[in-house]
């Protein structure tokens, strides 16, 4: 579809939406076409990166060009702070969290385990003043 819109000729007027819409679309498309091939020229670019460095982390998984690349830039830039998986986890985002209970932590007094929950303090929205339009 992309092809065929940066393929096509609109003619008319530019006070017609139509002809101002289909102008529109083509230079979407060729704006689209354009963008493609950047990435492709810096897809390969990365690519003979990876195989010069890291010629088979491609090979696993839901591992692309550009999560191969995020991934060598992550670590090589921390290369001390990844010691096991967990470390490695927590640094990329993926690290599970802890579930809570969502009740308070017992501290070791006798109150700690039978304090009243406190209410939740709730506002009134303030009004939208606005003040008149002088033109």
């Amino acid at each position: 579809m992309i092809t065929a819109l940066q393929r096509t000729r609109p003619s008319g007027h530019t006070a017609d939406p139509e002809y101002v819409c289909l102008l529109t679309l083509k230079a979407l498309a060729t704006r689209c076409q354009s963008l493609s091939e950047e990435i492709a020229t810096a897809d390969a670019a990365l690519q003979e990166i990876l195989d010069t460095y890291a010629p088979m982390l491609c090979d696993l998984p839901g591992v692309g060009t550009e999560v191969a690349s995020q991934l060598l830039v992550t670590v090589g830039d921390n290369p001390d702070r990844l010691e096991n998986e967990a470390q490695f986890a927590a640094l990329v985002g993926v690290a599970p969290i802890p579930a809570s209970s969502g009740k308070p932590p017992v501290t070791g007094s006798a109150e700690a385990g039978t304090a009243t929950p406190t209410t939740p303090c709730i506002r009134e929205p303030t009004p939208c003043i606005r003040e008149p339009w002088h033109g």
